[in-house]
């Protein structure tokens, strides 16, 4: 019928140019020069027409290969017959197994069928490769495309690594939320998607559906949270392989000592799998800057085995089985609840064969359930989990939607080099979690149009415990215009506080508002204050004191003038015996003065100029007792660097300095610089 169709005058042959108009309405974006090759190819004798026989033989099964490397050369509007063929094979054998497996249990089985699938296309084309019946110039230009769109990735920048990792995950499937895209009905407050937005939700592999908890007075049940994802987004070769590593974890005999041969041979397959993709990569090469040296291949693999997998004495359990899998726990009250299952892909399945149930969405912080449904690639809702019987609950369960496998191994790997050590973990930005039994830190990042925070723990072992994250807020064209409107103090400090937790700071009440003060002092624009506060926190003594010094001080030079002055190394010597025995607090800065004053000998500005400079490395600034304030806050949680330190370390660096000092200059200067701190702190304090 086809064939008749296009043999338009009707003589029995498909002449050059009855091919091309046929070709041209059914793929419009198919290149002329590749449909006059593909009638060459099928004119076996070469007689400048397509018999029927010669036409048949385009639709057979060994040209699948073809059809396939042509569509993907020029993208989905050169989508044909065969490569939609293709599609469907995999997308029907995804399906049945999501089938088998809502009745089996088995996770293995999601896949099975898709993987086979898929090996036969693999083999289909590598063989039209090797026997030269592809165009090997399509194969070329559409890897070079692919080359040079990661490249442009990679070179995106601005965002630090965490951006960068957003950007390189290949595998992330297209999300939207149906909350986020319908509008509400005015007779009953339901929700019904406009024609066009109905067409725009076809086209995304994945739809989400958040829906108020239970409670709102609608009365209605629930529906999943997962309201569909296309099987093709199953069929990836790391989604594949993540299946099988699930049901490894979903078959254990509970408190089993090790793995055996075929359940570290699945292991290793899903490792071998993310290892190849561009995301890992990219968080190995980040892993060997850290620790300043390059891995070999085993040494990177024992340490994602020892990081990922390796089953801890006490519990039997791994990072990997309480971020990807979930694991049954209890709280406080003996109640049970669920750990970690941190995993969409891993949420989803159980959602399918009824062992989860969504309860509704339910966002913490200062991020609205109003605000939250407009992200689509981050839900966060209350829902429970059957495992083994027992009806185990999260209150507030949170994970990234359609992210690859990879991509959320290579953020949490990339944490957890980050904070290996204090140190390194406070120049990168990483806050203490001190309410915690295991090793934590914190930190704010930038993903896509978003900012979250993320949260890393690690045991002694040395073995990542969990990685989660919590969405704070849109970092879209319209929140970044706000940053250069001009506003009144007023509404400067209304706004920064959740600007503040979406650049890292803990939101804390009472540090957030003592925050916003200092940085609005002045301040016309929320980009601004921003730079203020950054200014007012930056430490910059080590550096001042670490610059080469000329003999005598220039005239002018009022830092160096101080700091060679007699006067601030009394008033640090005192500073930091204070501190040392506790004493040093914004709660007792009336005290502070008057022991410094007493222990010096100084008062008005010249107490308060070394102090400062102690204090802040600057001549100039805020009211040091807000500053100092702010700093005891900030332990609380901050974006530390090196730069912005916390008041301890600031302490530190002066003592370190001072101790420096009388060394360098021998017992004469050591009888100028008070030594005993219980002398100072006596006298400081006394009366």
């Amino acid at each position: 019928e086809s064939f008749q169709a296009f043999d338009l005058n009707k003589d029995g042959l498909l002449s050059r140019e009855e091919w091309q108009a046929a070709v041209t309405a059914v793929l419009p974006n198919l290149h002329s020069v590749d449909a006059d090759a593909v009638f060459g190819r099928f004119d076996a004798n070469g007689d400048g027409f397509l018999s029927l026989d010669e036409f048949n033989s385009f639709f057979k099964d060994t040209s699948l290969g073809q059809a396939l490397v042509q569509a993907a050369a020029r993208g989905p509007g050169g989508l044909e017959g065969k490569a939609r063929a293709a599609y469907d094979l995999v997308s029907k054998a995804a399906d049945a197994g999501m089938r088998e497996f809502s009745s089996s249990g088995d996770f293995a089985a999601v896949g099975r069928g898709a993987a086979e699938a898929r090996r036969e296309l693999v083999a289909r084309a590598a063989e039209e490769l090797r026997s030269g019946s592809a165009d090997v110039t399509l194969v070329a230009e559409f890897l070079v495309d692919a080359a040079l769109a990661r490249a442009a990735r990679c070179a995106q920048g601005g965002g630090g690594i965490y951006s960068e990792l957003w950007s390189l995950d290949e595998g992330r499937a297209t999300v939207d939320g149906l909350r986020k895209s319908a509008m509400p009905r005015p007779d009953d407050g339901s929700y019904e998607a406009h024609e066009s937005v109905a067409q725009l939700l076809a086209a995304k592999d994945i739809l989400v559906d958040e829906q108020p908890p239970r409670g709102d007075g609608t009365g209605s049940p629930l529906r999943p949270l997962f309201a569909r994802v296309q099987p093709h987004v199953l069929a990836r070769t790391t989604s594949l392989a993540l299946l099988e590593v699930f049901e490894v974890f979903h078959c254990r005999a509970p408190g089993a000592v090790n793995y055996s041969e075929a359940e570290r041979a699945k292991i290793e397959g899903f490792l071998d799998a993310v290892d190849r993709t561009p995301v890992l990569r990219r968080a190995r090469a980040e892993a060997a800057k850290l620790r300043g040296e390059p891995w070999t291949d085993a040494s990177w693999r024992a340490q994602m085995w020892r990081m990922w997998f390796e089953l801890q004495p006490s519990s039997r359990q791994c990072g990997f089985q309480h971020v990807f899998v979930g694991e049954a726990s209890q709280d406080e009250r003996g109640r049970g609840i669920v750990g970690g299952l941190h995993n969409w892909f891993k949420f989803y399945l159980e959602e399918q064969r009824g062992a989860a149930q969504y309860l509704g969405r339910r966002y913490t912080g200062r991020t609205t359930a109003a605000e939250g449904v407009l992200n689509p690639f981050f839900v966060s809702g209350r829902f429970t989990w059957t495992v083994e019987g027992r009806k185990l609950e999260k209150d507030v369960g949170g994970f990234f939607v359609g992210v690859s496998p990879e991509w959320q191994l290579a953020i949490a790997t990339t944490a957890f080099f980050e904070t290996e050590t204090p140190e390194r973990a406070s120049a990168r930005q990483w806050s203490r979690d001190f309410l915690v039994r295991d090793t934590g830190f914190t930190r704010a990042a930038r993903l896509g149009d978003h900012v979250y925070r993320l949260v890393v723990r690690r045991n002694d072992s040395g073995n990542l415990t969990t990685f989660f994250a919590a969405q704070l807020g849109a970092w879209d064209e319209r929140t970044r215009a706000q940053l250069d409107e001009p506003f009144g103090q007023d509404e400067l400090e209304d706004r920064l506080p959740q600007l503040l937790v979406m650049h890292g700071f803990a939101d804390e009440p009472a540090l957030l508002a003592c925050a916003a003060r200092v940085a609005a002092a002045g301040a016309l624009t929320l980009r601004d204050a921003l730079k203020h506060l950054r200014g007012e926190l930056g430490y910059s003594f080590s550096a001042v004191v670490a610059a080469p010094r000329p003999s005598e001080p220039q005239a002018g030079d009022e830092v160096q003038t101080v700091l060679r002055s007699q006067d601030f190394r009394n008033v640090a010597s005192a500073l930091v015996a204070l501190y040392e025995e506790g004493h040093l607090t914004s709660a007792n800065w009336a005290g502070v003065l008057e022991a410094l004053s007493s222990s010096s000998g100084l008062s008005g500005g010249k107490l308060f100029r070394p102090l400062r400079f102690a204090l802040t490395g600057r001549l100039k600034g805020h009211d040091l007792r807000e500053l100092v304030r702010l700093l005891e806050l900030l332990e609380a949680g901050a974006p530390w660097s090196s730069e912005l330190l916390p008041l301890g370390r600031r302490l530190e660096a002066l003592g370190r300095w001072l101790h420096d000092e009388v060394g360098a200059a021998g017992g004469a200067a050591a009888h100028d610089v008070p030594t005993s701190r219980e002398r100072l702190v006596e006298e400081a304090l006394s009366g």
